[in-house]
């Protein structure tokens, strides 16, 4: 048999399949139709785990400045993947009658952390916080 890619032809071979199989077309955002449709496919999972890390990333920033948080976070849990989808689908579910099939799925994961984790308290400026 002959060498490819330095002996290392069972890691390309793997490499090839694996772009295969989670193959998706890039997207800037989903739909909610999308995520009932995708919502098994463990790209798609990574890619709500990269949004809800987008939001984290968000919030420590607001908070470093010392400006509102979009959500608070408990302290004792680390939001993770399983987290946020758990999130996002029970936010969708609950809200099933009033959500359209055309709305996207990163404002809806917001939402749902916004919902769960309210922020108590007074904002920087003396307001209210939700």
């Amino acid at each position: 048999m002959k060498k490819i890619f330095g002996g290392y032809w069972v890691i390309a071979i793997a490499a090839v399949v694996g772009a295969l199989v989670f193959a998706q077309p890039a997207r800037a955002e989903y739909t909610v139709k999308q995520f009932r449709e995708l919502k098994e496919n463990p790209a798609f999972q990574f890619y709500i785990l990269g949004v809800g890390t987008g939001f984290k990333w968000a919030n420590a920033h607001l908070k470093n400045e010392k400006r509102p948080q979009l959500f608070c976070e408990p302290d004792k849990l680390a939001l993770n993947g399983e987290n946020f989808m758990d999130l996002l689908t029970g936010y969708i579910e609950h809200y099933k009658p009033v959500i359209k099939d055309d709305w996207t799925v990163e404002l809806m994961l917001l939402r749902a952390l916004e919902e769960a984790f309210p922020c108590k308290g007074e904002t920087p400026d003396g307001k209210e916080k939700r």
